[in-house]
């Protein structure tokens, strides 16, 4: 159930169709099984990650970036991909138009922040995206619109 950058936002359910709510939670089920066995994360990280932590460990912290990868967030390079973040964000624009608003202002903003930063681990990008996406949120009132963590 961990929600990664700009999946790791939300909290309330807003506008969002039970249908992309339920997608996106088999995506996650499905990626993060995949994520876990890659990176060899451990109970610890994952319990991090559900409370909306950031893992102190290197495996949590490239979890993070496994899944920003599976989800089209972040580029084979570790660098944020703008082009699969407007993908993954696209069933969202007629899903609940003004939650998309405001997860793309987020994206707009911590994307090139990140990308200026100039990090080379992808692991770092990925703590950076997400932190970013969670400070970002919360000036929206996002921490979990899609109600993943319920």
């Amino acid at each position: 159930k961990c929600v990664i950058s700009l999946l790791f936002l939300f909290t309330a359910a807003y506008g969002v169709s039970d249908e992309f709510k339920n997608a996106l939670r088999m995506k996650m089920a499905t990626f993060a099984s995949a994520c876990i066995s890659e990176v060899g994360a451990g109970e610890a990280d994952i319990t991090d990650l559900v409370r909306k932590r950031i893992p102190s460990t290197r495996e949590g912290r490239c979890l993070i970036s496994c899944l920003q990868k599976k989800f089209g967030l972040q580029q084979s390079d570790g660098q944020p991909d703008r082009l699969g973040t407007m993908a993954l964000l696209e069933p969202l624009h007629d899903d609940d138009p003004e939650m998309y608003k405001k997860v793309l202002q987020v994206a707009i903003t911590c994307g090139p922040l990140v990308e200026k930063m100039k990090l080379t681990d992808a692991c770092d990008v990925a703590v950076e995206v997400t932190t970013c996406a969670m400070r970002e949120g919360k000036k929206f009132g996002l921490e979990d619109p899609f109600g993943l963590n319920r």
